[in-house]
């Protein structure tokens, strides 16, 4: 059985016979292949060297010859399995029903019973004090559950140092109030100046710069961005940093 399941399996017949049918016809088409096997047959065997060319063409029909037969051969192989298989389903029913024991009737007990004809048997009832309701039953386990319980409240009065520090870095430095005021304090008496002048040492800077210009363009600010008009200069660059060329000019007080 283990050599009938690795054949229809692993090794199944099907499985490589194209590949080897296809294998063989590139070596019959290949004549330097068929000069090397007939020197080696020449060698081994003592044979000239057209003997040797006639007996690898005969071997190579032999293998063809073999593989177009063997989907018959498999197929008397099924059939032999297939009756030996009845055979024994056959006898080993023949034996379960000769055997006069419970479990060796039960077939014959269904089957009866299929067909409305139970038989009247014997049967021994021996006592078994383990068997009850609910003895494949298994209660589950109660676990005591988890009442909710309120977390304290933890109260720390910080000091005020670290209140202000805290409260400085809270507060957001590029509001419209902050950047008026750091308009205010870079033009002073002046009516405007050049971005040129905007500090743009590092990125806290370089965030002022953007919303400065973002500000002084959409008309509600107290100041106005008034971009470069010069093609050759509208960008200033410092390090990484690039921010709009342009003029930062107080706004004037309508009426």
């Amino acid at each position: 059985m283990a050599n009938y399941h690795r054949l229809k399996t692993v090794e199944n017949l099907y499985r490589w016979r194209t590949d080897i049918l296809l294998r063989l016809d590139t070596i019959e088409r290949d004549p330097v292949s068929i000069e090397s096997a007939a020197d080696w047959y020449a060698e081994q065997l003592g044979q000239d060297r057209s003997a040797a060319i006639r007996q690898v063409k005969e071997d190579l029909h032999l293998m063809r010859m073999q593989f177009d037969t063997l989907p018959e051969i498999t197929d008397d192989i099924d059939a032999r399995n297939a009756r030996f298989s009845g055979v024994a389903l056959r006898k080993l029913m023949y034996l379960l029903r000769q055997d006069r024991r419970t479990e060796g009737q039960l077939q014959y007990l269904v089957e009866q019973l299929a067909r409305g004809e139970a038989p009247e048997l014997e049967f021994d009832v021996y006592k078994c004090e383990l068997l009850c309701g609910g003895f494949l039953y298994t209660s589950p386990t109660r676990r005591t559950k988890a009442a909710p319980q309120p977390l304290p409240r933890r109260r720390r009065e910080l000091p005020e140092d670290v209140r202000r520090q805290l409260a400085e870095r809270l507060r957001n430095p590029f509001t419209r109030a902050r950047l008026e005021e750091f308009v205010g304090g870079l033009l002073g008496a002046r009516p405007g100046a050049a971005m040129e002048e905007v500090p743009l040492e590092n990125d806290e800077d370089y965030v002022r710069a953007i919303h400065l210009v973002a500000h002084g363009l959409d008309g509600k600010a107290t100041y106005r961005f008034r971009p470069a008009e010069d093609p050759s200069h509208l960008a200033v660059r410092r390090g990484p940093y690039t921010v709009p060329s342009g003029h930062i000019e107080r706004e004037r007080k309508r009426g």
